[in-house]
């Protein structure tokens, strides 16, 4: 287990070469899923994990993830993983990341955006309890996460291909993972095309879940800095959104 020290959960990490991609170093979808097991574990630890929040018949849901990559580490590099809540709202919260390595300097960082659901009515939960308002949390974040306007029309925009929902795509919720969409998205585009976008940072809105066995339509806009990439569902409404910064 990790360090918690000033409100920030922390850990140490070697990168193994597993979760490298063709560029020899940490895969962003590695990346995503380090950061998904930090606040997992920071959140049992706190005492509003999984285990807890199944026994009160609620479940978080991320609705949206923004990351910024500087630097990806390379095999068998050290690095530091740090993670912290910001300040509860309602049933929202933010949740914080930052990567660096043994000298400091900041190699990634990231913020979730969750929410709390009544998995028995379906719906965010209209009060939070004490065990949630009395955390200890920080107003810092690692950046500005401003507000993601990605347009859901993509027709007459080029199609990457047809993603069909495998059971290794689905977590504890019964529906497709978060970091597996990364992954899914992700493996649509070419090395060659990776290369070419010299990726610094994803933004990812999930907007409604996809389930297994199920065939998303993939389609790419291209802009001036960035592409949007839409994950549709057979009707044509996403399911998820992502915007790509190079």
């Amino acid at each position: 287990m990790g360090v918690f020290k000033d409100g920030k959960y922390s850990k140490e990490i070697v990168i193994p070469i597993s979760m490298c991609d063709f560029t020899e170093r940490l895969s962003i979808n590695d990346l995503a899923a380090i950061f998904m097991d930090m606040a997992y574990e920071d959140a049992e630890r706190r005492g509003i994990g999984t285990t807890v929040m199944k026994e009160e018949h609620f479940f978080w849901l991320t609705v949206r993830t923004k990351f910024v990559f500087n630097k990806f580490p390379k095999a068998l590099e050290k690095i530091k993983v740090l993670t912290w809540p910001n300040p509860f709202g309602s049933a929202l919260c933010n949740r914080c990341y930052t990567m660096e390595n043994e000298n400091g300097e900041r190699l990634a960082s990231g913020i979730t955006e969750w929410a709390i659901f009544d998995l028995e009515t379906n719906r965010l939960i209209k009060k939070l309890s004490d065990t949630f308002l009395k955390q200890e949390v920080l107003p810092e974040t690692p950046f500005e996460i401003g507000r993601l306007r990605i347009g859901h029309d993509f027709s007459g925009c080029e199609k990457l291909g047809t993603y069909k929902v495998r059971s290794t795509d689905i977590d504890i919720g019964n529906h497709m993972n978060n970091v597996a969409y990364i992954r899914a998205l992700l493996s649509m585009l070419s090395t060659e095309r990776r290369r070419e976008l010299d990726i610094k940072g994803l933004d990812i809105s999930y907007r409604s879940p996809s389930f297994e066995d199920e065939e998303l339509g993939v389609y790419i806009r291209k802009d001036e800095g960035f592409s949007d990439i839409g994950m549709l569902h057979s009707d044509g409404k996403p399911s998820v959104l992502a915007r790509i910064n190079y």
